[in-house]
C-alpha cells in the first residue's frame, strides 16, 4: 500500500514527467497538498474532472499554477495560502462552477489578470494578507452572485477598485481599514443595497 500511495503522489507533484493516471486519483472530490517543496504541479491534475476542493498551502518553490487548473470543471473551493506566485493564470478564470475563492497569505508580485467576471457562480472571495497585492481584480463588480467578500491588507483600500461598489447581491463585508484618511470607509458604500454584515478591521 505505501508503494502505491508514493507511485501516485509522485504523479500529481513530480517533474511533470509522469506518463499514465490511476483512477483512483481521478476520482478524488478533495484534495489538500500542503508544506511540500517541489517547483510544479504536474498537468495531469487537469484529469480530476470531479475535484470540488482544492487546497495548496505553503509550497515552496512553487511560483505558478499550471494553466491546465482551468479544466477542472467540478471545482467549487480553492483555497491558496502562503504561495509566493509571480501571478494567477487567465485560465484560473475559466472555472465557472467555483463558488469559493480565498487567498491568504504568500504574494501576487503582477496582480489579477483580467476575467474574473467570467466566474459567473463565484459567492465568496477573501484576500487576507497578500503581500504585493493592491487591486481587487478588474471586473468584480460583474460578478451577480458574489455575496460574500473579505478584504484583510495593509495595502489594499476599497477606492482603488469603484466598481466594486456595484455589488448589488453583497451581504457580508470585512475589510481593513488602516487608511490614514479620516474617512474610514467612501460614501459610495451605500450603494451595496444587499449589505447585512458590515466588518472593520484595524
Amino acid at each position: 500500500k505505501k508503494k502505491k500511495k508514493k507511485s501516485m503522489w509522485k504523479k500529481l507533484v513530480g517533474p511533470g514527467k509522469a506518463k499514465g493516471f490511476s483512477k483512483e486519483l481521478s476520482d478524488l472530490r478533495d484534495l489538500e497538498i500542503s508544506n511540500c517543496s517541489f517547483r510544479m504541479l504536474s498537468s495531469d491534475i487537469a484529469r480530476m474532472r470531479r475535484l470540488e476542493t482544492l487546497t495548496l498551502c505553503n509550497l515552496q518553490p512553487l511560483k505558478e499554477l499550471p494553466p491546465c487548473i482551468g479544466a477542472l470543471s467540478s471545482l467549487q473551493t480553492l483555497n491558496l495560502y502562503g504561495l509566493h506566485m509571480k501571478r494567477l493564470p487567465d485560465q484560473l478564470f475559466d472555472l465557472e462552477n467555483l463558488r469559493v475563492l480565498s487567498i491568504i497569505g504568500g504574494s501576487i508580485s503582477k496582480g489579477f489578470p483580467p476575467g474574473i467576471d467570467r466566474m459567473k457562480n463565484l459567492e465568496v472571495f477573501v484576500i487576507k494578507y497578500c503581500k504585493l497585492l493592491t487591486e481587487l481584480p478588474p471586473g468584480i463588480g460583474k460578478l451577480t452572485k458574489l455575496s460574500q467578500v473579505t478584504i484583510i491588507s495593509d495595502h489594499n483600500d476599497l477606492r482603488n477598485t469603484p466598481e466594486f461598489f456595484a455589488l448589488k447581491t453583497l451581504q457580508s463585508l470585512s475589510c481593513s481599514c488602516t487608511s490614514s484618511n479620516d474617512r474610514m470607509l467612501p460614501p459610495e458604500i451605500e450603494q451595496l443595497e444587499s449589505l447585512e454584515k458590515l466588518f472593520l478591521r484595524g
